[in-house]
């Protein structure tokens, strides 16, 4: 099932990235940062169709073009670096190309790069990369 408004484009899977960043992220225990470097790099080789089909699916499923009021933050990583970065509506990115960057994997989602930079974003899942496990909330 597509959103309503989406353009129809279906993404297109490279499985050949997928499974490149999936092998590195099996292993990313011992240097998180270094893993998600090198997943940004697969990111930025992968055949996934159009950026802008990416960006028109998640602006038919966020189903808005701009920032709500009320605090909203999409984490992604910056495919060069595998820096972890935070859009909010102050980050100055259109909300569906911050959502698009959210949701970006390499190998399936295309990565975002009308953000400030190419993104991505880590994967949920039984072994995620320690370093980028929220903290815990801290009691006052």
């Amino acid at each position: 099932m597509r959103p309503a408004d989406s353009d129809g484009t279906p993404p297109q899977v490279d499985g050949r990235r997928l499974g490149e960043a999936f092998a590195v992220l099996g292993n990313a225990a011992s240097n998180p940062a270094e893993a998600r470097r090198r997943v940004g790099q697969i990111a930025l080789a992968a055949e996934t169709g159009p950026e802008q089909a990416h960006i028109a699916r998640m602006r038919a499923t966020a189903g808005a073009d701009q920032w709500p009021d009320r605090k909203l933050l999409i984490t992604v990583l910056d495919a060069e670096t595998g820096e972890k970065e935070v859009f909010d509506r102050a980050s100055g990115a259109p909300l569906p190309s911050a959502v698009a960057a959210g949701t970006a994997f390499p190998g399936i989602y295309h990565r975002s790069a009308s953000t400030a930079a190419d993104t991505w974003t880590a994967p949920c899942g039984r072994r995620p990369i320690p370093d980028l496990q929220p903290e815990p909330a801290r009691s006052s």
